[in-house]
């Protein structure tokens, strides 16, 4: 189920819409062109409950790491304050956040050696850079056409077979 706003009229500048369809709940700007997606049948949607919020106050906090505490104070009536706890969440594998950008770094190291593999096992760069040396000196009339002749040459013989002018340097 999507709920998409298609007019807001007479709202503060700064309202927020909150959105509660069964147990889910989605806030956004009143004025936000998105709709809000809730991954629910209409049925299942219920109780369904519409808020608009007004901001009584804003502030800017640089978040610091290593510290947790905050307290805001915010400027207008009745000397409005909020104390904050900021904190890194763990995750749900009870493993730490360093467990978890070193387990992306991990990932990531590991595509990259593969995706290097890949490049050297098919002669990739070598193959393109000597294909682009020859276009710009042939400097045939059609490029386009030149480039994937050679292409269609490396195909059909296999990158290993290629004429050794398109795999060594002019």
């Amino acid at each position: 189920m999507e709920v998409s706003v298609q007019k807001a009229t007479g709202f503060p500048e700064g309202s927020i819409l909150s959105i509660r369809a069964g147990q889910l709940r989605r806030q956004g700007p009143i004025a936000c062109p998105k709709a809000m997606s809730f991954g629910t049948t209409i049925m299942d949607a219920n109780p369904f409950k519409v808020d608009v919020y007004a901001p009584l106050a804003s502030k800017r906090v640089t978040l610091v790491p290593k510290t947790e505490s905050y307290s805001l104070c915010f400027e207008g009536d009745g000397g409005m304050q909020l104390d904050l706890c900021v904190k890194e969440a763990a995750s749900t594998n009870g493993a730490s956040s360093d467990g978890v950008v070193e387990s992306r770094q991990a990932r990531r190291q590991k595509a990259a050696v593969e995706t290097q593999d890949y490049i050297e096992q098919h002669k990739l760069v070598q193959f393109v850079q000597n294909l682009m040396q020859s276009v710009l000196a042939e400097k045939p009339a059609d490029p386009f056409a030149y480039i994937e002749q050679n292409m269609r040459a490396a195909r059909a013989t296999n990158i290993n077979s290629v004429p050794a002018a398109l795999l060594s340097p002019s």
